[in-house]
């Protein structure tokens, strides 16, 4: 997630001191165990659609990671979700769920995104789907 995190801030233009200059594609690597390889090209889509940059809002209390630096991204999903002008979670009905790991002390988180009905949620530990 963080290396989507920041091709998408660099794309966007919100990268700040990493920031490269005039970005116009972003390709993400990954190798994993066994040989398991992912690759992903990104590109910015509708740069003239100022309302598809999501910004990061971590007052959100809907979404308690505690101390999960991931946490930041969920919330900011959730205020991405509720905001959803283009109605655009229409295409992504269903439940998504992602464990994370936190840091060297190997705590455990789950959030769970409920995006069947309405505006969706997005839950800390949540159980119900």
């Amino acid at each position: 997630m963080a290396q989507c995190a920041e091709l998408c801030w660099q794309l966007r233009g919100l990268a700040g001191k990493r920031q490269v200059p005039g970005a116009k594609l972003a390709l993400q690597h990954n190798l994993g165990l066994g040989g398991a390889v992912v690759v992903a090209l990104y590109k910015l889509g509708f740069p003239e659609n100022k309302s598809s940059q999501v910004w990061l809002n971590p007052t959100s209390a809907a979404v308690d990671g505690g101390n999960f630096k991931a946490s930041v991204l969920f919330k900011a999903l959730e205020q991405a979700m509720k905001d959803d002008k283009d109605n655009l979670i229409e295409k992504v009905r269903g439940v998504y769920a992602f464990k994370v790991k936190n840091g060297p002390n190997g705590e455990e988180g789950y959030w769970l995104i409920n995006a069947k009905a309405g505006k969706g949620s997005v839950e800390f530990n949540g159980k119900d789907f």
